[in-house]
């Protein structure tokens, strides 16, 4: 959802497409700044499409994304169209870190980006190192 994060992460840099991924839910996760997603029927959640991916930027978000997540085949629309996708899903046996709390894209750029990216300056200059080596 933050392009930002998506370049210091992968080093891609492509513009995302706004896209509407039905029968999911996101929420803060507890005591995080950030959001996880879990399959939600009656759900939906708003996001960013990024096509053209390598596989070396998928192995470097699936680092980042850490055992906490999965990366999940799902159906998602931009636009009048379907397309089929991936999203990075909390696993089944981690929903119990799901909070009560939406999450805010607005909220988390204004309030949550600089200490998110102050939390994990390591890792984040660590994996775009990774992903410009290939």
């Amino acid at each position: 959802m933050v392009p930002e994060l998506m370049d210091r992460v992968s080093g891609f840099r492509h513009p995302g497409e706004p896209a509407l991924l039905h029968g999911y839910r996101r929420r803060r996760l507890r005591g995080e700044l950030y959001p996880g997603i879990v399959r939600w029927p009656g759900d939906r959640v708003e996001g960013l499409l990024y096509r053209g991916l390598g596989t070396a930027q998928l192995d470097v978000l699936d680092a980042f994304e850490g055992a906490t997540y999965q990366r999940v085949v799902v159906e998602v629309e931009t636009g009048a169209r379907r397309c089929v996708a991936q999203a990075y899903a909390l696993r089944d046996d981690c929903r119990h870190l799901l909070g009560d709390r939406e999450w805010s894209l607005q909220g988390f750029i204004s309030d949550g980006l600089s200490s998110f990216v102050a939390a994990y300056p390591g890792m984040i200059a660590h994996m775009a190192c990774d992903g410009d080596d290939e």
